[in-house]
């Protein structure tokens, strides 16, 4: 038993073997990581050669989708405000049937405080005709 000792050459011996399995290991990863970026270059270069061949068939079709989009786009811009417009009209002349019914109900009002008004100041003369009548 070595008693949580360790004898330094065992030790440098240990060390050794780890680093050079780690090594290892770090090698076969950039060998794999170079692999897989020469791979990935390839299809990038095909990919764009690709592109660049049907490129100018997409630049036709996106030029004509943006025609199509501005035109749907200008029209909606229209429809929406029309339907503003008429949804504003629609308030005006609900505002101004409600200003009309605010001015009939206060016409109304000061009719009838006005006859309230006459009523009472008969009531009051024939009470007091009644009154020196006495």
């Amino acid at each position: 038993m070595h008693h949580g000792r360790i004898r330094r050459g065992s030790r440098k011996l240990y060390c050794n073997v780890e680093l050079k399995a780690a090594e290892a290991k770090l090698k076969t990863m950039l060998e794999e990581r170079k692999s897989k970026d020469n791979y990935n270059s390839d299809n990038a270069e095909d990919c764009r050669k690709e592109a660049k061949e049907s490129g100018d068939e997409n630049k036709e079709q996106q030029e004509k989708r943006k025609e199509v989009d501005h035109k749907g786009r200008k029209q909606k811009h229209i429809e929406e405000k029309e339907i503003v417009t008429n949804d504003a009209s629609k308030q005006k002349e609900a505002s101004n049937t409600e200003e009309v019914k605010q001015l009939v109900d206060k016409s109304n009002a000061e009719e009838e405080t006005a006859e309230n008004a006459e009523k009472e100041t008969t009531e009051t003369a024939e009470e007091e005709r009644i009154h020196r009548k006495r």
